[in-house]
């Protein structure tokens, strides 16, 4: 999926205030859903801010908040129930 792409589903899903399953291209990280917190821009590259929902155990962060490039996410989804 294009990182335009990509970016335009999680501003639509954070403006509707919505889940979303992530799939990064990193494959030693696995599905996780999230909500978009928010966005920024760092050295030229944006950068996404994603909030761990309470149902998810694959969450790739202890902290509960996942910082990363929106190039490095490789498929965004709707999550279509949230446990």
């Amino acid at each position: 999926m294009a990182v335009d792409k990509i970016r335009m589903r999680l501003n639509i899903m954070k403006m509707n205030s919505l889940p979303v399953e992530i799939v990064m291209r990193d494959k030693k990280i696995g599905k996780f859903n999230a909500e978009v917190v928010d966005f920024f821009v760092e050295e030229l590259e944006t950068m996404v801010v994603l909030k761990v929902l309470e149902s998810d155990t694959n969450f790739p962060t202890e902290t509960g908040e996942f910082t990363t490039k929106v190039k490095n996410i490789k498929e965004v989804n709707k999550v279509e129930s949230v446990e």
